[in-house]
């Protein structure tokens, strides 16, 4: 059974942690599109804000960079499926990947 998870994610904290190297991020040979790797936890416990997913930026293995924390968001009661309609995109910066560190 799937279950779907909402969440928020601060732009602003992963925008500094690309421009400082964090190891999550990587640029791809192939299309030279930037990803980075996140670890989601689903947290045992609600917090005040009934939230109870935790998002973090993945660093690579063998690097000094730590997990940092991006966002959080809850697990949804199981409802039938809805189509998604999201307000237009917010647009960003023309600057706001052009000084990334790959």
């Amino acid at each position: 059974m799937s279950r779907l998870r909402t969440a928020s994610i601060c732009l602003t904290d992963i925008l500094e942690a690309a421009k400082a190297g964090h190891t999550a991020f990587s640029r791809s040979d192939k299309n030279e599109k930037v990803y980075f790797n996140i670890a989601i936890w689903d947290n045992e416990e609600v917090n005040k804000f009934g939230q109870n997913v935790s998002i973090q930026l993945n660093p690579k293995k063998d690097s000094s960079f730590e997990r940092l924390y991006v966002g959080n968001g809850k697990i949804e009661p199981n409802k039938p499926s809805e189509t998604i309609n999201s307000p237009e995109s917010p647009v960003l910066p023309q600057s706001a990947g052009d000084d990334l560190p790959f």
